[in-house]
């Protein structure tokens, strides 16, 4: 309630009003309350008019809408939330189902990670393992995800071995 509704409220309690008149003015400041208190949020309105998007927090697919993927209400590797299936569009992890991430703007299931060579999928540098060069695992431009990959100098066997946006000429990246 704010001032002046309260100052109104106590002016009006302070006359000389008849009971009827101040019972009447209770319940209806109290009825008020009540319905501020019971009233539904935003977020929870808008759930119940389908139109929580991708990563939103939901309880049946009726209530996501997405503008570029189909979405569903299901567990989206962290949460029960709105998100897509594998292949399709995302901006974020968070909008893909299951185990898939948001790699390329698509929604992709990852492999096993184990340990990996040149151009393998990584998620970390441990998993990155190499003989002959020194591997981390980085963003690779020609496969437009992470990648088990040499930086610049390092010796290498396709573009998707070669860290960022660099290219693999003669067994080289630069």
């Amino acid at each position: 309630m704010d001032e002046q509704r309260f100052d109104s409220v106590s002016r009006t309690l302070a006359t000389t009003a008849s009971r009827r008149t101040g019972l009447r003015l209770l319940l209806g400041t109290a009825g008020a309350g009540l319905l501020a208190m019971v009233r539904p949020s935003a977020p929870d309105a808008a759930a119940h008019h389908g139109a929580l998007g991708p990563g939103d927090p939901c309880r049946s697919s009726s209530q996501c809408l997405g503008a570029d993927a189909p979405l569903v209400c299901d567990w989206n590797g962290s949460s029960l939330a709105c998100c897509t299936y594998e292949g399709s569009r995302c901006g974020f992890d968070a909008a893909c189902c299951g185990t898939a991430l948001c790699l390329g703007g698509v929604c992709t299931n990852q492999p096993d990670y184990g340990y990996g060579g040149p151009g393998d999928p990584c998620q970390n540098a441990s998993q990155c393992v190499a003989a002959d060069v020194a591997l981390t695992c980085d963003y690779v431009a020609a496969t437009d995800d992470y990648r088990c990959c040499a930086l610049q100098g390092d010796r290498c066997g396709s573009d998707a071995g070669c860290c960022g946006w660099l290219q693999c000429y003669n067994g080289r990246c630069g």
